[in-house]
């Protein structure tokens, strides 16, 4: 089957600096992603179950030297920094995956730092397709936990006002009739959809499992 690229977005404390006293040019500089830092409950049937990324599971995609763009909220059309026109910097080392943006002076970017100087966003995300044949499952009280030991795509970081899965527990019967609502005229978010199919094809890797 052809995978789908999966989303995983928590709150992740992040800082503005600006380098020199140049407040012209503010720097984003936080984490996209934890290592041995289990999930939120991503899934509940059958059995409920979290994620952890393991420590270097990022280092194929990054000797790979692939072409990542950040952004605000996943949304491609609000490009924040790219990792080759040198605004993006990715690193990776023993707590996770870290980010430096170059913030442009566009309104997008000036808005972003202004709400997240106020608190009102302090979340980050990343895209990625991991290696399956890289993951572990195990069993602990009461829930099961995938860990991932490699990625094999990384697409875009992106900040966000809130996480993808808030309550990831959206089984495969519960999803909605895209088909049938667009139908009858009922207007459907493209990240919903892109949500909802990554959380089918998780929902199938645990099944299979």
């Amino acid at each position: 089957m052809s995978y789908k690229i999966e989303i995983r977005s928590s709150p992740q404390k992040f800082a503005v600096e600006y380098r020199d006293g140049n407040k012209e040019s503010p720097i984003l500089v936080g984490y996209a992603a934890r290592f041995n830092s289990e999930s939120e409950v991503l899934g509940r049937s059958p059995t409920p179950w979290r994620e952890m990324l393991m420590p270097g599971c990022f280092t194929r995609c990054l000797n790979e030297n692939p072409d990542i763009r950040a952004l605000y909220s996943h949304d491609t059309s609000q490009v924040i920094g790219r990792t080759r026109a040198g605004t993006l910097k990715l690193t990776q080392d023993d707590m996770g995956l870290r980010c430096e943006i170059h913030l442009p002076n566009t309104q997008v970017a000036r808005d972003l730092v202004e709400n997240i100087n106020l608190g009102n966003i302090d979340g980050m995300s990343f895209a990625f397709l991991p290696d399956y044949e890289s993951i572990r499952w195990s069993q602990k009280q009461g829930y099961n936990l995938r860990t991932i030991h490699e990625i094999a795509r990384f697409e875009e970081v992106s900040v966000v006002a809130f996480p993808a899965y808030v309550d990831a527990t959206v089984e495969a019967r519960e999803l909605p009739d895209f088909k049938r609502q667009e139908s009858e005229g009922a207007p459907i978010s493209q990240l919903l959809r892109r949500r909802v199919e990554i959380q089918q094809t998780i929902n199938y890797h645990v099944y299979q499992t």
